[in-house]
């Protein structure tokens, strides 16, 4: 399939829509999985956390109106401490919090751009525009450091 990811998982919407004459033709649960498709399981979500998205090999879950994101690896990349997340793009996501403030985390949870800004854009052929009061609209630019250990930043 054409939505398997590099890492072999695929996110799926399961549903079971009732059968029964009380409930017949009614969802009775919805929700999404991630399926590793060599194996057929579904991946082990955190218990009492929500699948929002996958993308990079990264998890974005929720909880009580909170935010992270939890790799394939079964580690936290990021607790869920934001009240906005996006999904990864070309190993980065835009985060932020209550106060409207967004910023910018890779894979690793390294910030790479500061929550310095009211909206920031995913990343498109290398670029992020990010707007602020101060400082109006932005554009920054994909820099790769020497070191592939090394996170990307975002220079201006």
């Amino acid at each position: 399939s054409d939505r398997v990811d590099e890492y072999g998982f695929v996110r799926a919407r399961l549903r079971l829509v009732g059968r029964s004459s009380s409930v017949y033709g009614t969802v009775v649960l919805d929700y999404e999985v991630l399926i590793d498709t060599a194996t057929g399981k579904h991946f082990a979500i955190p218990e009492g956390y929500t699948l929002e998205g996958y993308s990079d090999g990264v998890l974005l879950l929720s909880k009580d109106g909170r935010y992270g994101y939890y790799s394939i690896e079964g580690k936290w990349i990021a607790q869920p401490i934001y009240t906005y997340a996006a999904p990864f793009v070309q190993g980065l996501a835009v985060v932020g919090y209550a106060d409207g403030t967004r910023g910018m985390i890779d894979r690793e949870g390294n910030i790479v751009l500061p929550f310095a800004f009211s909206h920031v854009s995913n990343v498109s052929s290398g670029l992020v525009s990010a707007y602020s009061e101060i400082g109006g609209w932005e554009v920054f630019s994909l820099v790769e450091i020497a070191s592939e250990s090394a996170p990307e930043t975002l220079e201006s």
